[in-house]
Parts: structure tokens; sequence; C-alpha cells
């Protein structure tokens, strides 16, 4: 990881043995409510053991890292049609959550309400 925290690739010297110095994981047994919690801003619980300095700039690079899909969908689609498709992505994760909200919410009633 360099000074900027960008990963670099850096070839392993003396044979083709990588050491792991630093693993990291997270829970994906449920990856329906993965993506719900996602949806709703919820970031996953990341596990980092390892080299405790290296950790700490992975963990920093997690809690920080924003995707800028416009800037993407712009290289390969051009701006004003980025702009449009980001757009539209806002509004259909906005209606994601909002739908991911009630369900949660006629969950909990449904779980709360007295059995007939």
């Amino acid at each position: 990881m360099t000074p900027a925290g960008l990963l670099e690739w850096a070839p392993q010297e003396g044979g083709s043995e990588a050491i792991d110095e630093l693993q990291m994981s997270f829970e994906a047994s449920n990856p329906a409510q993965s993506a719900l919690d996602w949806l709703n801003g919820r970031r996953p619980n990341v596990t980092i053991q390892g080299d405790a300095a290296f950790a700490a700039d992975l963990h920093w690079v997690v809690e920080n890292l924003r995707w800028d899909v416009q800037a993407d969908l712009s290289r390969l689609f051009g701006p004003v049609a980025a702009e449009g498709l980001a757009r539209a992505g806002r509004g259909a994760a906005a209606a994601l959550r909002a739908a991911a909200h009630a369900a949660a919410t006629l969950a909990a009633g449904a779980n709360g309400s007295p059995s007939r």
C-alpha cells in the first residue's frame, strides 16, 4: 500500500510462495440480507487480522471507500448518458430502500401481532 492509500502490486522476490501477513474476511452466509443492509447504508462486518499498521490502513480504506459510479459510467457511455443512468440508479436504489423498509416494518408488525 502506498502512502496515498493506493494498492500497489509488488512481485514476490526469491520464490513463488506468498506470505500471509494480512487476512480480511466478511460475513457472506446470507447474500440477500447483505445486499439489503448495503442498500440501507449499513456496512458489512469486516474482520481484519495480521500486521496491525497495515490492518489500520486497510480499515481506513474500507471505512472511506466510495464508488463513483457516474465517473465509471461516463467512461463507458459519455457524460450525458452517465448522468441519466446515475439518476435512474439513485431513484431505483431509493425505491429499493423504501421497499426494504416497508417489508421490514410489515414483518415486524406480523411478528408482534396476536395470532388468531
